[in-house]
């Protein structure tokens, strides 16, 4: 049984449990003709997120400063995700991407644009969260009047991503980052500039995602055949040894992991081929 404490408007407020916990719901009319101590309509409600005792100050403090637009616009950002990624949203999560929305919208009116470090890389390692994204900016665009940029988009993406591992530990940013770092080392040792739209770029971040995501299994599968590729492979360009192990090395330090043979030959594959379209 939830009673409410606070009604925000229609759609959204603050209860309290018969256990004495507090949290907010949100849900087509379930603060409609509602006052404090009225019981909830648990039947209206859709979303539920309940709040730690030491994080109550500021939680109700972000609530007060933040239109409850954004919450509403946020839930129904969550709600478009689950339907087109077929994933469960923690809809603790919605919480931050409320947040960032209002500052974005807010930065947005007053003509201050924060650029995205991280956009190609994010696009092309999350295409379904970044097409999320992007409808999220269609969105807010409707309902604010605001124009936000595919930057946007990109950090909006990260919110989703987030949301679908179900805790904000980074792992996707730091995904991404090492990704970045791979292609600016390739950039740097051959004095490119790599397409970030060729079918070739959207390999290699493929290759790299699905490898990364695999690191904790640190499997082994080396193997003669590898062996003699590796050979064959560093007669052909002489820069792809200092090239490949430069990304070994920044792997190790992001995961603490040595990369083996077979993984540094498909890598020194796809990178030839980068090379050789430039």
């Amino acid at each position: 049984m939830m009673r409410v404490l606070k009604v925000f408007n229609n759609n959204v407020v603050s209860i309290i449990t018969e256990d004495k916990r507090e949290g907010i719901v949100t849900g087509a009319g379930v603060g409609f003709a509602k006052k404090p101590g009225d019981l909830v309509n648990e039947s209206k409600v859709t979303q539920s997120f309940f709040i730690q005792n030491e994080k109550k100050k500021r939680f109700y403090s972000f609530l007060e400063r933040t239109p409850i637009e954004y919450f509403e616009i946020s839930e129904e950002i969550f709600c478009y995700a689950e339907k087109k990624l077929k994933k469960k949203m923690d809809a603790s999560m919605m919480i931050a991407l409320t947040d960032h929305i209002s500052f974005a919208v807010e930065r947005a009116k007053s003509g201050m644009i924060m650029p995205n470090l991280i956009l190609n890389e994010t696009q092309a390692l999350y295409k379904k969260e970044f097409e999320v994204g992007k409808w999220a900016i269609k969105h807010i665009k409707k309902k604010t009047n605001v124009k936000l940029s595919d930057g946007e988009a990109g950090y909006i993406a990260i919110h989703i991503i987030d949301a679908t591992n179900g805790a904000p530990d980074n792992d996707a940013i730091k995904m991404i980052d090492t990704v970045k770092k791979v292609i600016n080392i390739i950039e740097k040792t051959y004095n490119i500039k790599i397409g970030k739209e060729t079918l070739n770029y959207s390999r290699l971040v493929t290759h790299l995602k699905f490898f990364i995501q695999r690191i904790s299994q640190d499997e082994e599968d080396d193997n003669d055949f590898v062996e003699k590729m590796y050979d064959n492979l560093t007669i052909m360009d002489k820069k792809i040894v200092k090239c490949i192990d430069d990304i070994a090395s920044a792997i190790e330090e992001e995961y603490d992991y040595t990369s083996n043979q077979s993984e540094k030959v498909y890598l020194m594959m796809h990178i030839l081929k980068i090379i050789r379209k430039n």
